[in-house]
């Protein structure tokens, strides 16, 4: 069995324990199948009698489907008639789609470990304060599966296809002054404090922390009185998290978002993402597409020219803690970016030296 497959066995169904059986096919004496799915494309997804790579889900006959299955519970706190799910092998995206009828209605982020529990209740934070904004989901509910923090939000429209534009500087716009806005030069801003706290704590990467950390000290030399502007970011920006309907775009996956973060952050994402992903770039290729992106770009967004080598550095720093907190929090690192972000980040690395 795939050990993908294998895992997100072990996170949904086996701590009932007994009551629930995970099988390819057979139901065992004294159980009745309650879910089946096939297993293809990365992904669980329903299916009928006939599934390829099927797996099936029995419940013992005595037992209650509401206290035990994720997806009977879910159906029951969204007050709905029966739900059919898709889940999601990557470990560090736990997400379940739920369909009714064949379509898909809503998406659940359920907090398995420390990581994604972290990245389920700040997306139900963020997308609480973005209540009626246009490019937002609706929060439909926020609870808790077996101790385990639980969001849904809903799921409308097309899922982005190849060929469908980039996310506008409007979008990026609208997400980043959904919330409080400033303009501060860089040694004063909230954000580079935090920065260089965090970096100050890489305690368990010294290899990263010192590269980091003379990086740092290079930009506040160079670009310490450049002022940027701050807002929010989506955090996730890839063309999983768009849906369209009408024409007109929205996001999904907020649960990396935050707060006072450099404008321009979300469109260098979105390029690093697909080079990296879609074109199977190397991560020194990704970041040079995302530097590309910058000079290119973030003048759309009203970044002038001076500021952006300093804008594609701090993502680049950014994306290097980031995975360095999914670290700490009880992700493996992931292959894409760790160690190799450690030579994109020292003098050696992709752009030249600040």
């Amino acid at each position: 069995m795939n050990a993908d497959l294998r895992s997100l066995i072990a996170r949904v169904w086996e701590p009932s324990g007994d009551v629930v059986r995970v099988t390819t096919g057979e139901i065992p004496p004294g159980y009745r199948e309650a879910e089946r799915y096939s297993y293809t494309g990365g992904q669980l997804r329903p299916r009928g009698v006939f599934a390829l790579h099927p797996v099936v889900v029995s419940l013992r006959a005595d037992a209650d489907p509401g206290e035990n299955l994720l997806v009977s519970w879910l159906t029951g706190l969204l007050g709905r008639g029966p739900l059919r799910a898709t889940f999601s092998l990557r470990p560090e995206r736990p997400y379940v789609w739920l369909h009714a009828r064949g379509r898909a209605v809503a998406r659940a982020t359920v907090g398995w470990n420390t990581a994604t529990s972290v990245l389920a209740v700040n997306e139900a934070v963020t997308v609480s304060a973005l209540d009626g904004h246009r490019l937002a989901p609706r929060l439909l509910a926020e609870s808790e599966w077996q101790g385990h923090p639980v969001t849904v939000t809903s799921w409308t429209g097309r899922p982005h296809r190849q060929g469908d534009p980039a996310p506008s500087p409007q979008i990026i716009r609208e997400v980043a002054f959904s919330g409080p806005r400033s303009r501060v030069i860089l040694c004063e801003a909230a954000y580079w404090k935090r920065l260089r706290a965090e970096i100050a704590a890489l305690r368990e990467a010294p290899r990263l922390a010192a590269v980091a950390d003379r990086l740092a000290e290079r930009l506040e030399r160079c670009y310490g009185d450049v002022a940027l502007t701050f807002g929010r970011w989506h955090g996730d920006l890839v063309p999983e998290n768009v849906l369209w309907t009408g024409g007109r775009p929205r996001l999904d996956g907020w649960g990396l978002s935050a707060p006072d973060v450099p404008l321009g952050f979300d469109i260098l994402h979105w390029h690093f993402h697909e080079a990296l992903t879609a074109r199977g770039a190397s991560l020194h290729e990704a970041s040079s597409a995302a530097g590309d992106a910058a000079v290119r770009l973030l003048g759309e967004l009203g970044v002038p020219m001076e500021a952006r080598p300093l804008v594609a550095w701090l993502f680049l720093l950014e994306t290097a803690l980031r995975a360095y907190r999914e670290r700490l929090d009880g992700s493996s690192w992931n292959p894409a970016i760790y160690p190799a972000i450690i030579h994109v980040l020292s003098e050696g690395g992709v752009y030249a030296a600040p």
